[in-house]
């Protein structure tokens, strides 16, 4: 399976890795892959409550986007 995990996009380790959670070979590759390329964008830390709150709205129109275009 090692050569496998090698040739997966780091898409499909995670799936992998969330089907096998014993398997910690892959586990410690997809850690490795995501660690390796963090995301290119950052967000700030909230500062008050009122961040907290536009974070919630923003995360639930983002999921409520891809919810849309799954069904599509």
């Amino acid at each position: 399976m090692t050569s496998n995990l090698a040739t997966m996009t780091t898409a499909e380790l995670r799936k992998y890795v969330v089907a096998h959670p014993d398997d910690m070979e892959a586990f410690h590759l997809w850690t490795r892959r995501v660690t390796e390329n963090p995301p290119k964008q950052i967000f700030p830390a909230p500062k008050g409550i009122e961040d907290v709150a536009e974070v919630e709205r923003l995360i639930r129109a983002h999921l409520e986007e891809r919810a849309g275009k799954k069904a599509s």
